[in-house]
């Protein structure tokens, strides 16, 4: 129990970093989607209790996955990061309000995380093959 809160305690500081730089990404997809870009600040807040809920959410079922004798399979983690982009959705069209015409709403929220999660999966793939060719070399 002490390692699974430990490892919750260190993924709540990787969620904190992390949206220092999805941040930037929402604002660029708010650009995209909704033809503005929202203040540093209510882009970090956005997606900082958009991964933590998203990382909580995770947190839990792997606990019952893994109290219950069971392990993570590839279908359930693409379940996981489909529950997680809606419920990231779900945080980000009240808290991304356009100046003028309020809140964002679900379905252009829906299109701001993924645009954000594209981003993501570039970003890691990008990582990943830099740490392999300097590991290679």
């Amino acid at each position: 129990m002490a390692q699974a809160i430990g490892q919750l305690i260190g993924q709540l500081i990787g969620a904190a970093l992390g949206a220092l730089i999805g941040a930037f990404i929402v604002q660029l997809a708010c650009k995209m989607v909704v033809k503005f870009k929202p203040p540093y600040g209510m882009a970090y807040k956005a997606a900082f209790l958009g991964y933590v809920a998203s990382l909580l959410i995770g947190f839990v079922v792997g606990f019952v996955i893994g109290a219950s004798g069971q392990q993570f399979t590839a279908t359930s983690t693409v379940i996981l990061m489909v529950i997680g982009f809606l419920v990231q959705a779900a945080i980000y069209a009240p808290l991304i309000k356009h100046p003028e015409t309020g809140a964002i709403g679900f379905g252009k929220a829906c299109a701001v995380s993924l645009i954000q999660l594209i981003f993501a999966v570039l970003l890691i793939g990008a990582i990943i093959l830099v740490v392999v060719a300097a590991a290679s070399a």
